[in-house]
Formats: structure tokens, C-alpha cells, sequence
């Protein structure tokens, strides 16, 4: 019988291999739970043979589009809409999570980005999950939960394009930004600045 080992993930850039990996909860290759567990609640441990690193130019070209909605680049500008960040902007370690429900982990079409504070570039402070599905309506939902506020008919979201969709709001301390292009969908958190006590 194979070992599973076990690998922690925390919300910044770290994969740990100790015994706090015991202490964070497994989530289900569910991509919302993965969100809320790993980007919003401080990590989660899956097992070794599930997560594979990936280098940004390797992710799916629609998953980088999904993933640079709403994002500045390295200068502050808005992108255009299906233009994805440059590698510079996203300096992030990723992670592709496999199926652990099969024996050799396989590959599904799940990204993992974690945040690195202390590197430079657009999304170095955020945490993401990126999926092929179209569950915009599941992750306006994290948001709403994760915030603490409740949706309602007239929350802003985008849906010029029946293929394009972006809702974004802010409390617990992160900006949440969920959207779906193209078949993908994305749950980033960014930690919100803390205000310098007076």
C-alpha cells in the first residue's frame, strides 16, 4: 500500500513539511472550500501526491485571464479585459491540485496561488483559486459568506457579456474579487491595509 504523505499549505508563499501540517484541516477538492480554507483562514494540508508546482506560464491561458480581472499591473494600470499580467505581476508560488481521490493524483483543472508579501509585483500579496467551471454564482456566494454580507438584486457585478462576470466586495479584512471568463472561474482574497493608529 503507497503512503500518502502530507504537505501543509498556508496562505502566503509556504509549503511547510512539520507537525502543524496535522493541525490545519483537509478541504475537499472543492475549489470554494479550498479558497476559504487556504486564502481566507489561514491554510489547509492536502496530500504530497495532489500538488504539483507550476510556473505561471504554464497555467491555462484562460486562467490567467480570469486571474488578472480587476488587477493593476507592476504600474498601476488597469489591463485590458482578456489580456493577462505579465509573470512580473505575479510573482506567486502556484500550484496545480490534482484528484486525491484517485491513487496517482490526477491532474484536474485547479490552480492554487498563494500570496508572497514580500515580492514584488500586482499579485504578490493575494491568495487564488482558479477553476474550469462556470460557478460565478457559487463564488459571488464565498464572497458574500467570507465579507459577511449578505447579497442582494442590486450588488454590482458585471454581465455585459454572457461570458464575462466580476463581483468584488470588502470586510474581514480582505478584498474578495470572484469572476468567471471563458469557461473559468476565480476567488482571489487581498489582505487589506491595515490603518496606521493616530
Amino acid at each position: 500500500m503507497a503512503r500518502v504523505h502530507w504537505i501543509a499549505l498556508a496562505g502566503v508563499a509556504s509549503v511547510l513539511a512539520s507537525p502543524l501540517a496535522a493541525a490545519l484541516p483537509t478541504p475537499s477538492l472543492d475549489p470554494v472550500s479550498l479558497f476559504t480554507q487556504t486564502c481566507t483562514k489561514g491554510g489547509a494540508h492536502l496530500p504530497s501526491n495532489v500538488v504539483t508546482a507550476v510556473d505561471y506560464d504554464r497555467m491555462a491561458p484562460q486562467a490567467k485571464v480570469v486571474l488578472s480581472m480587476g488587477a493593476p499591473d507592476a504600474a498601476g494600470r488597469a489591463g485590458s479585459l482578456f489580456t493577462p499580467l505579465s509573470k512580473r505581476d505575479v510573482p506567486n508560488n502556484i500550484y496545480r491540485i490534482g484528484d486525491w481521490n484517485t491513487p496517482e493524483g490526477k491532474a484536474s483543472n485547479i490552480y492554487l496561488i498563494l500570496a508572497d508579501p514580500g515580492a514584488k509585483g500586482a499579485l504578490a500579496s493575494s491568495c487564488a483559486v482558479v477553476w474550469k467551471a462556470n460557478a460565478f454564482d457559487d463564488a459571488r456566494h464565498a464572497v458574500s459568506t467570507i465579507v459577511g454580507q449578505p447579497l442582494n438584486a442590486s450588488d454590482p457585478y458585471v454581465t455585459g457579456a454572457s461570458d464575462i462576470q466580476a463581483y468584488a466586495a470588502i470586510g474581514n479584512g480582505f478584498s474578495i474579487k470572484a469572476a468567471q471568463v471563458e469557461g473559468w472561474t476565480m476567488l482571489r482574497a487581498t489582505p487589506e491595509p491595515r490603518t496606521a493608529a493616530k
